[in-house]
C-alpha cells in the first residue's frame, strides 16, 4: 500500500489519499525521486518502522543494518520485496526467513487474497515470531470473516506489549479495519497510551465504532 498525505490539513497522517485519482500523477512523481534516493543511501525503510525497533537492539546506528557484511544483499532483497510486493508476496511462499520480507509478503497480498488464495500464509502470519509481521497480516485477512475473531486476539495481544512502535502499528490496522475498534475498544482503553499521537490515532479509530 503506498502512502500519500496532505501534511497541511491531515498533519497526524490519518488519511491517505495514495489511492484518491486526483494525485495520481504526484504520486508517481513522488514514488520515483524516492526510489532513486533509496538505492543510493541504501535507506533503512525498506524495513518498517516496527522491525527498525528490534535491529535498534543489535547495531549501534540503523547505518549499520545494511552497511556491514551481506547488508547490501540484504536490502536487495528487501527493496524487491518493497518495490514488487503483490507479485512477491505469491512468489515468496512459504513464508521467507527475513522478517522484513514476511512483512511485505503480508502488506502484499492486501485485497489480492480471492485472487491468489493465500489466507493460509496470512493465518500462520498471525502467531509470527515477529511482532511487526503479526501486525501486518490483519489488514490482507480482514476481509475474511471467519477469521475476525483471531485478528482480533493477535491485535490485542498486541496492545498488551509494552513498545510505542508496536503499539503505534496496531492502532493504525486498527483505525483502517471496518468494526476492529468496536471489537477492541476495551483493550484500546486500557491501553496506558502516554504519547500523545498515539491518544490522537486511539481516539480517531474509536471515533469511527
Amino acid at each position: 500500500m503506498h502512502e500519500l498525505y496532505d501534511l497541511e490539513n491531515d498533519p497526524f497522517e490519518l488519511r491517505n489519499l495514495a489511492e484518491d485519482p486526483r494525485y495520481r500523477e504526484e504520486l508517481t512523481r513522488l514514488q520515483t525521486v524516492c526510489e532513486a534516493w533509496q538505492t543510493e543511501v541504501r535507506a533503512v525503510h525498506v524495513m518498517p518502522e516496527s522491525l527498525l525497533a528490534g535491529e535498534d537492539q543489535t547495531f549501534a546506528s540503523r547505518w549499520y543494518i545494511f552497511h556491514v557484511d551481506g547488508g547490501e544483499q540484504r536490502w536487495a532483497k528487501l527493496f524487491r520485496a518493497a518495490t514488487q510486493r503483490s507479485e512477491f508476496a505469491v512468489a515468496a511462499r512459504p513464508p521467507a526467513q527475513e522478517p522484513g520480507v514476511r512483512w511485505w509478503q503480508a502488506t502484499g497480498l492486501f485485497g489480492r487474497l480471492t485472487e491468489h488464495d493465500a489466507s493460509d500464509l496470512l493465518i500462520r502470519q498471525l502467531d509470527d515470531s515477529s511482532e511487526g509481521v503479526r501486525v501486518a497480516a490483519p489488514r490482507s485477512l480482514w476481509s475474511y470473516t471467519q477469521t475476525q475473531s483471531a485478528i482480533s486476539e493477535c491485535l490485542k495481544g498486541l496492545l498488551q506489549r509494552r513498545s510505542e512502535t508496536v503499539w503505534h502499528a496496531a492502532l493504525l490496522a486498527i483505525d483502517e479495519l471496518p468494526g476492529a475498534a468496536a471489537q477492541l475498544s476495551d483493550r484500546i482503553y486500557s491501553t496506558n497510551l502516554t504519547n500523545n499521537y498515539l491518544r490522537r490515532v486511539a481516539a480517531d479509530a474509536l471515533s469511527q465504532q
